[in-house]
């Protein structure tokens, strides 16, 4: 089974995600931007295709990007949400 990491990246609108090589390695990161500041990363099937899709929480913008997998992930759409507390 391959598996692949996701990183919110501190204090950027970046998140990376390096795809799993199926041998406890990964491929470089693939970056993809989102529209603030990464808060925190779900992951799960959004759209029910099957296939595994990022949710990233934007602390400053108070939205969540999502990144639909399809092999890769699609770039993000945002979605406007409210503002995050820590609590």
């Amino acid at each position: 089974m391959e598996l692949d990491l996701a990183v919110g990246n501190l204090n950027t609108a970046v998140v990376s995600i390096l795809v799993g090589r199926g041998d406890g390695t990964f491929r470089p990161a693939m970056n993809s931007a989102t529209e603030s500041e990464t808060f925190s990363i779900a992951v799960g099937d959004f759209n029910g295709d099957g296939n595994l899709d990022l949710a990233v929480g934007n602390h400053s913008s108070g939205s969540v990007s999502i990144l639909l997998g399809n092999g890769t992930f699609r770039a993000p759409v945002n979605y406007t949400v409210g503002l995050f507390r820590t609590v």
